[in-house]
């Protein structure tokens, strides 16, 4: 009988029994951040790239994901002043010839591991900027909810276009 455990416990376990992932359930950080038209429009895009239609493609991993970034480019960036924090709530924020990844928000969004979404932009071509104070610098620019949030920030990685491998 597990009505005795916690109600987030219980709630996990039913998730399991019914099939479903749990991560599918749990809403990003900073959600309340978007308006109501982002929220719906996220909530439509995470049901699409976490589909079976996005996964398992043999062979076309990259493809695949690349495909999975435009889309995610494509909601998050409208050239306004909502642009930051739909980047922020998906983990992923382009900056000139680089890109900033928070693998915890961006592994929400596409149902991925830290390891399958490193590996993939390691594939495409982008190197981890090794200079945080650098990188950070960008990245509060295009973000700047992280100006004083260190804690936040560094779950931050920038990463610069090389050339695919």
């Amino acid at each position: 009988n597990i009505s005795q455990y916690p109600k987030e416990f219980t709630k996990f376990v039913n998730l399991i029994q019914m099939g479903e992932k749990p991560q599918k359930n749990i809403q990003p950080k900073f959600f309340g951040l978007l308006n109501k038209e982002d929220q719906d429009n996220y909530k439509k895009l995470r049901l699409t790239l976490s589909s079976h239609l996005c996964r398992n493609r043999r062979g076309k991993r990259i493809e695949t994901f690349r495909e999975m970034l435009l889309a995610i480019q494509g909601y998050c960036i409208h050239r306004n002043e909502d642009d930051w924090k739909r980047c922020l709530v998906c983990g992923i924020c382009w900056i000139q010839n680089s890109v900033a990844i928070n693998t915890r928000q961006l592994g929400l969004l596409i149902d991925k591991c830290k390891s399958s979404i490193n590996g993939s932009l390691q594939k495409m071509g982008y190197n981890t900027l090794q200079s945080r104070e650098e990188s950070s610098t960008y990245l509060v620019e295009a973000i700047p909810f992280l100006v004083n949030n260190y804690m936040e920030l560094r779950e931050w990685t920038v990463r610069l276009f090389a050339a695919a491998t």
